[in-house]
């Protein structure tokens, strides 16, 4: 695989611009690995052995939770008393089991990008207030089961990950 990234701080800008930067990075990883195998065969009658009868349909090899591409984007403010930063990550589907506990299927989560943001200002040396926000599009979990060796997925649940805001005051003595 491969990883790009930038950074930087504008600061050749005029004025309040002078204080923005952004980072941002993209990797690329394509990684497998030896598929499970459907059990052991230890007195070579043809048979799986009775304890090792897990199904793994399809021979998938990829690697568990690996995404083939991941992309961030961080924009920033910062001067000596404000910092924000709002901030996008994405990744591409990725291998979450290769078995189904109901099916024998495997299972996927689907491509998914969530924005988050933070605030810290500084009041005073020893006073500092900071806010967070995380998931701020309310982005919901997908999984898909492989239900063929063509590859064809298709929904098996979803779930909503919940919008999290933090506020906090740090006083320093």
């Amino acid at each position: 695989g491969f990883e790009v990234a930038y950074q930087q701080f504008y600061d050749f800008l005029p004025g309040l611009l002078g204080n923005l930067g952004l980072q941002a990075n993209y990797t690329f990883i394509k990684a497998k690995t030896t598929p499970p195998s459907n059990g052991a065969d230890a007195d070579q009658d043809g048979n799986v052995d009775e304890s090792q009868t897990g199904v793994y349909r399809f021979a998938v090899d990829d690697m568990l939770g690996q995404s083939k591409h991941i992309a961030n984007v961080v924009g920033i403010y910062q001067d000596e008393k404000l910092e924000a930063r709002l901030a996008y990550n994405w990744r591409s589907k990725y291998l979450t089991t290769y078995r189904d506990y109901v099916t024998g299927f495997p299972v996927f989560n689907s491509a998914s990008g969530t924005l988050d943001a933070s605030l810290k200002y500084q009041f005073v040396p020893q006073l500092q207030a900071r806010a967070s926000i995380a998931n701020i599009l309310d982005a919901k979990s997908k999984a898909r089961v492989q239900i063929d060796q063509a590859g064809t997925l298709y929904d098996r649940f979803s779930f909503l990950n919940d919008r999290r805001i933090v506020v906090g005051l740090l006083a320093q003595f």
